[in-house]
């Protein structure tokens, strides 16, 4: 076993994509592996919905296409954000309806829970577009409710 000074360890070239911190170690297919989680900065308040938007979609297109080259398992994630880019591309357009994009978030819950709560009558691919779906349509409501 290879065990680093505290110098060695502090100058490491991190394991992890930029934007990304190891947190620990988890198995991946038996063997330990880095875990690596998204770098959560403090959200500007200064920041309206429209840069927000332009950063979360340069970043939501980032993952995806880097999910989708990575392929096999890693598509569930190519999945999961796809779905977010025309919701973050019509924001930064201008072209957001939140009224509609109430209903619409309402209505995905509702398909979600009624799809898992007996049978989880849904497959990987679907759950991971409800959920990015709603996830992205959460952080845009919350967003435009902060600015005002």
């Amino acid at each position: 076993m290879n065990v680093l000074t505290f110098d060695q360890h502090i100058n490491e070239k991190s394991p992890c994509w930029d934007g990304y911190k190891q947190v620990g170690i988890k198995k991946k297919n038996g063997k330990p592996v880095p875990n690596c989680v998204p770098v959560v900065e403090d959200l500007e308040e200064n920041e309206g919905l429209d840069e927000f938007s332009k950063n979360r979609l340069a970043g939501a297109t980032k993952i995806a296409n880097a999910a989708k080259e990575k392929g096999g398992d890693a598509l569930l994630t190519y999945h999961h954000f796809y779905v977010k880019l025309p919701y973050y591309q019509q924001s930064v357009d201008g072209e957001l309806d939140m009224d509609n994009l109430k209903g619409e978030y309402d209505d995905l819950l509702t398909d979600l829970y009624e799809a898992t709560r007996n049978s989880m009558d849904i497959t990987q691919v679907e759950c991971q577009e409800r959920v990015g779906k709603i996830e992205v349509l959460g952080e845009l409501l919350i967003r435009k409710r902060t600015d005002q």
